[in-house]
This record gives C-alpha cells, structure tokens and sequence, in this order.
C-alpha cells in the first residue's frame, strides 16, 4: 500500500534512550513507561486469553527483580507488596491501584500487528504521544507510577500493595475476578484518572452487548461495486468524551443513506470500529449500486454530506467522504435486508442519552455503537456500549435496545461485562488529604469530580466494602485513538502527588 509505514521490527535502544533523555525528572517514570510500550498489552478480544501474557510476565518479573513479592492471582491479576519504610511498620496498607491493558487504535497511514509490534512513542511540542496509533498512556502511566514507586526506597510509607489487572478496558474482567480477602489495604488509590490537578470520587456504570441483523442474500444484474468510505473522524473514549457532541461515523452513514432512494443499491458487507469503548473514525459499507444510478449515487451521497459537514466543521472538520470502486465477491443484501440496516444505522442510539439532575454538565447515561462487521453472509454483528450511574436507566437502556431490535428483526445478547458505578463519598478520608495536598502543591484546589468513564473502582469496593478510594493521574487527552497524548509538564507534580500521600495516608 503506497505511503504506509510499518513497525514490523522492535524500535532501537538508541531512539528510546534519545527520547529517555529529553524527558524530565523524575526519570524512574518515563523509564517505565518507555518499556511498557515495547510490550504488545492489547485487551484480549472475545474468546482470546492470550494478549496479556506478554505484560503480565514482563511485570511480574520486573517486581521480583526490585526484591518485592508478586503474586498472579485469579483472574491473572498481580498483587505485589512492598514492606514498609522502617519506622512506618504501624501505618495502615495502602493500595496503589492500575491496570495492564491498552485500546489499540491506529489510523491508515500504519500497518501494525498489535500482538507483536511496539508502540512507537514520539515527543511533540508539550506531550508525549505515539506514531499513528494510541500511546497507552491509559493506563501505562499508571503502572510507571506504580513502578516508580515501588523502586523508589526513599518514600516513607506504610505497607504498600500495588494491584494491576488483566482486561479493564474490555469489560473490567481482572477486576471482576478478584477475589475478597486478598486486599490488606483498605485504602484504595486508583491511578487511571487523566485530568491534571483533578480528583475522580465516582464513575458510572455499564455493560456491552451484541446486536446481530439477518441479512438475505440475492445475485441481481445489473449492478456494481462501491465502497462508501467515512473516514478522519474524530473519535475518542466513549465515556469521557461522550459529551462533546463527536459524531459516530457509522450513524453519519445511516444518515446519508437515508436520504437517498434505497431501491438503486443493496447493501454488501459494513466494516467500522475496532474498541467496544471507543467512538469509531472510520466506517467503511460496500454496496451494489445500479449502474445506470452510480453517478447519481454518488452525486447525492456528496450532497447529504456536504450538509453534515456544515453542521459539524467545529467538531468534525476533517472528516471526509469517499466513494470508491470496488471489487467484492460476496452477493448482494436484498432491499429488505438493506433498508432495515439502513433504518437501524439511521435511529440507532448514540451520545448523552440523559444528563445528571444532580451534577451539572455530567453525563448520566450513555450509548455507543461501537463495532459493526460483517463476519458471515447470513447477518451484521454491533457491539454496543452503555454507560450509566443510574442502575434503572441501565435496565431501561438495556430494554430499549431490545425494543428496537424486536422492531428491526434483529436479534440481542444477553448483557457483557457488566460493572457497577462508583457512587461518590463526601466524607472521604484519602480524598481530603489528596486535596490537601494537591493544594499545597498548585496552590488552588483540585477538581474534585465524578465522570462517565468506567473504573474499577466500584467493582473492587463491591468487594471490600468499606474501602477508602479515590482515582487520580496525570493529564491524557484523547485516549482510545491515534491522537491520545499526555502532557510531559502534569507528570513530575503528580509523581509529587502519589510520593507525598504515602506520608499522608494513614
């Protein structure tokens, strides 16, 4: 493919010393980061129990090399405890909390084997990000914060455990396997937050499921071949970036196929999205198009889309349409099988579904369709993400995506994955101090807040009830696509943040 680079082979260690170098204090971060990169550490897919192996193995064997206990326990999750600093033997366990998985994204100017290849991370301007695909920051810093800790023999702390889990961006899996009694600590600190100078003391809920469409297939002549390629857009974490109005491709596509006269084309194969978690950037549907009726297609295609661009040239202004020859072997949808698909991609529901009456400008509920693709000729597969705070609007979004699969003739999964939100706790001990501290070192007070996203947090607190938990991290933006970045100024003052709460929290 012309223009396409490719990391096949592993990056020098020159490069990564070069860039190891231009990276600031304190340097034990940045190391391990920079290492976890190289590892392949893409969530396991459906059915797969393999992706992982390769992370697991790297840390627990890292953990070991500093003298520290590791342990993979169920679910292959690893615990490691680290003594207390002498003198500190008296203070109450703390709990630095990570986990070991990444979304893979990359866009099309990489070819890249996410189970074999690195990350290839690159400096630009004011962040750290990666070369045409996520960076992992999400939640790799996490894990280098958790490393540098346990390396680092100058912090006063009380006992320290360190837990990492398997699969939290698929459906918190090593989070739901974790067993009670395992935890000493009863104080919990989440770092895989991602807002600089912030304080996350609650999250939503969710779960995934599969929509799969019928389709019937008739050879009719008289027709050709089209991609219709939506492409460039802008993407995102589903969750926290739900609320700023991002359009989905795959919705765009319903929407200009509705416009047009479904009878001139048939509907072949839909390709879009690769993360449950994930807005998508790109959506791909072949169609058979009639021949006579191709330009005419085409023409009206542009149209409908000159009149989304319009709409969204603040937020989608690079998005774009191609319409594309094509040569596909599969047979053709029927018109049926192609309008209820139509119909579906056009009502489907995705964004804020319902706001917070309670906090201003949170989302409360949400909806992503995520995946779309055509596995076989007898029917679409979806996968679908909801995200709620509220348990009876997660019931009621399960059984409004049920009502309109009854209607589209679809058929519905039971629910994947699901977790429990993360309700907020005003009287927070490891809160307060971390506000304190925070205080003392921006001198103004952090934002303390709950989001959309899903964290690990209320699961594992469903496990220890009583648990004293908070989240906190250094600045990430977009994370979930190729334009994931952290910003390198936010990561001394929450290393700072993380050192001077092991004094603190008792």
């Amino acid at each position: 493919m012309t223009g396409v680079q490719t990391c096949a082979l592993p990056i020098s260690a020159p490069y990564l010393n070069e860039l190891y170098d231009q990276l600031p204090e304190p340097k034990s971060v940045w190391e391990y980061f920079l290492k976890v990169t190289q590892i392949p550490r893409g969530s396991n897919q459906d059915g797969e129990n393999f992706r992982h192996k390769q992370i697991l193995a790297f840390l627990k064997k890292t953990a070991e090399d500093l003298g520290l206990e590791a342990s993979v326990i169920k679910g292959d999750n690893l615990l490691i405890r680290k003594p207390a600093y002498p003198g500190c033997e008296n203070k109450s366990t703390v709990c630095l909390q990570c986990h070991m998985d990444m979304v893979c994204q990359a866009d099309d100017q990489i070819q890249i084997d996410f189970t074999k290849d690195p990350i290839i991370p690159r400096i630009d301007g004011k962040y750290l990000k990666a070369t045409h695909t996520s960076l992992g920051a999400d939640d790799g810093m996490g894990i280098a914060t958790c490393f540098a800790i346990l390396a680092d023999k100058t912090v006063k702390h009380g006992p320290l455990e360190v837990l990492v889990t398997r699969d939290e961006e698929t459906g918190l899996y090593g989070a739901s396997d974790l067993e009670p009694g395992v935890l000493k600590a009863k104080t919990l600190i989440n770092v895989d937050n991602e807002d600089e100078n912030a304080i996350c003391i609650g999250c939503a809920g969710g779960f995934t499921v599969d929509l799969k469409l019928p389709t019937v297939r008739r050879v009719e002549e008289g027709f050709v071949t089209k991609q219709v390629v939506l492409n460039n857009f802008v993407g995102g974490h589903s969750g926290c970036d739900i609320h700023l109005g991002r359009a989905n491709p795959m919705h765009v596509m319903g929407r200009l196929l509705a416009s047009l006269q479904c009878d001139c084309y048939r509907a072949v194969a839909l390709e879009c999205g690769t993360a449950h978690n994930a807005i998508p950037r790109k959506c791909v549907l072949t169609v058979a198009v009639k021949e006579e009726k191709a330009a005419c297609f085409e023409k009206k295609l542009q149209e409908a889309f000159a009149e989304f661009t319009k709409e969204y040239r603040l937020i989608e202004a690079n998005a774009t349409l191609e319409v594309l020859p094509a040569e596909d072997a599969r047979t053709p949808c029927d018109l049926a099988s192609t309008k209820r698909l139509v119909n579906f991609l056009a009502v489907c529901p995705f964004g804020p579904m319902r706001w917070s009456p309670v906090v201003e400008g949170l989302v409360e509920t949400s909806m992503t369709c995520a995946i779309g693709t055509t596995e076989c000729l007898d029917h679409i597969k979806f996968t679908a993400s909801v995200r709620s705070s509220s348990k009876s609007q997660i019931d009621y979004m399960y059984n409004r995506v049920k009502c309109l699969c009854e209607m589209a003739g679809m058929s519905i999964s039971e629910r994947k994955g699901e977790y429990p939100g993360w309700e907020p706790d005003e009287n927070s001990k490891v809160t307060k101090v971390m506000t304190r501290i925070y205080e003392d070192l921006y001198k103004k007070a952090p934002w303390v807040y709950a989001c959309h996203a899903g964290l690990e947090c209320g699961l594992i607190m469903e496990k220890y009830p009583g648990m004293d938990c908070t989240s906190v991290g250094p600045e990430i933006n977009f994370p979930h696509s190729p334009d994931e970045r952290c910003l390198i100024s936010s990561v001394p003052p929450f290393m700072e943040v993380i050192r001077r709460d092991r004094k603190s929290v008792v």
